[in-house]
């Protein structure tokens, strides 16, 4: 597989259900797949070695997708990052963040992820 196929997502879902359909969408592509279900959890699994992209919920529990898609840009910058949600951005999403509306079929989930990777800054 290609060189993009190797790296690892970090994906944010709070909805136990969708974040095991995207991780086994994500993983079946061949990347690898951080989960995590919460902002907080993100923030901490930012440390990991090896992180290609972000990819959140932008409607989390606690601390919005939008305020840590800002954090991620903050303290990662080099990271893609991509945002989803069912309904528009409350306000505009941080600058270099993508979008995807949701519903969306698992093959839109990872061409976005790939497009991603492609527009990352350097």
């Amino acid at each position: 597989m290609d060189r993009v196929a190797r790296q690892t997502v970090l994906l944010v879902e709070d909805d136990a259900a969708l974040r095991s359909l995207f991780c086994e969408a994500l993983e079946g592509a061949g990347f690898g797949v951080v989960a995590v279900e919460s902002a907080e959890e993100a923030l901490l699994a930012l440390e990991s070695a090896g992180l290609a992209v972000v990819v959140s919920d932008l409607e989390l529990p606690g601390a919005s997708g939008i305020e840590l898609l800002r954090q991620v840009r903050s303290l990662r910058p080099e990271l893609a990052t991509l945002a989803m949600s069912a309904s528009a951005p409350a306000e505009p999403l941080p600058e270099g963040v993508s979008f995807v509306s949701k519903p969306l079929a698992l093959e839109i989930l990872v061409a976005a992820v790939r497009a991603a990777l492609t527009i990352r800054p350097s």
